[in-house]
């Protein structure tokens, strides 16, 4: 619970106005509209998202935790 909480409030601020969720076990983040997409559409933000995520959980699970990148705005995917 507190690794989602903190996810919630870290990826609020690093998106501003976007839409956003963290659902499930294991998570999943879900952006619409994230201000860096609209930024770079090019998808470099994509590699943040996923670093400060796996960043987040190792520090809250106690080691290193894999994340995927499955669906993406930036590499087509529909919002």
């Amino acid at each position: 619970r507190r690794a989602h909480a903190a996810a919630v409030r870290l990826f609020r601020k690093l998106n501003g106005t976007a839409w956003l969720e963290v659902v499930g076990r294991p998570p999943a983040v879900r952006m619409v509209g994230a201000m860096t997409f609209r930024a770079d559409p090019g998808g470099p933000a994509c590699a943040l998202y996923t670093g400060v995520l796996e960043e987040l959980l190792a520090e809250y699970l106690g080691g290193p935790r894999a994340v995927a990148h499955v669906s993406c705005q930036a590499r087509g995917a529909g919002a």
